[in-house]
């Protein structure tokens, strides 16, 4: 997924910050689960455009009973957008996103 990551990167056109600590202020931010060998474990990524690679939330699905619009996979979701707008015990946060979500009809 790294290589994949670092493919699409170099297709466009903004240059990238001089430094991975450097504030990038509108940016994409992505869920995804990723199915990690044969035993049906699905481990939930964050892609983040101001970050050097994919990072692991530390939430693991089961692909039988869970994915991204799943209980589990919208926990990930909200604790995110609870630490965009600064609440719960969450310092920062401008409150500034987007959300769109790719689902079954």
């Amino acid at each position: 997924m790294s290589q994949f990551m670092e493919k699409c990167t170099k297709q466009g056109d903004t240059a990238p910050p001089e430094s991975p600590e450097e504030e990038v202020d509108f940016h994409y931010v992505c869920f995804v689960n990723v199915k990690s060998g044969l035993d049906g474990i699905e481990k939930v990524f964050l892609l983040d455009g101001d970050r050097q690679g994919p990072v692991h939330t530390g939430v693991v699905l089961s692909a039988v009973d869970d994915d991204m619009i799943s209980e589990k996979g919208l926990e990930v979701v909200r604790e995110f957008m609870r630490r965009a707008v600064g609440g719960e015990g969450c310092e920062g946060g401008d409150g500034q996103f987007s959300l769109l979500a790719l689902a079954p009809a």
